[in-house]
């Protein structure tokens, strides 16, 4: 088993400063809370809209398809 001292003994400046940095870094940073579940479930539940949006184009671009498709049509018909 290592004795304290022989590891006491190890340690340099360098460590020290490095271990007072990291300290002194970690005590400045701020924290948010951690999410309840209710909020973690709404936004999961958000997602949708974005699915809705994507459809709303999709349709938007199969409207314009069709339109183009009736026009091509009676284009053809017309000759």
């Amino acid at each position: 088993m290592i004795q304290v001292t022989e590891v006491w003994n190890n340690v340099t400046d360098d460590i020290i400063y490095q271990i007072k940095d990291y300290i002194n870094i970690d005590s400045s940073l701020k924290t948010t809370g951690i999410p309840n579940d209710n909020e973690i479930i709404s936004s999961i539940l958000e997602v949708p809209e974005v699915e809705e949006e994507i459809n709303d184009i999709i349709l938007s671009i199969l409207h314009k398809t069709v339109l183009e498709s009736i026009e091509n049509i009676y284009n053809y018909l017309q000759q």
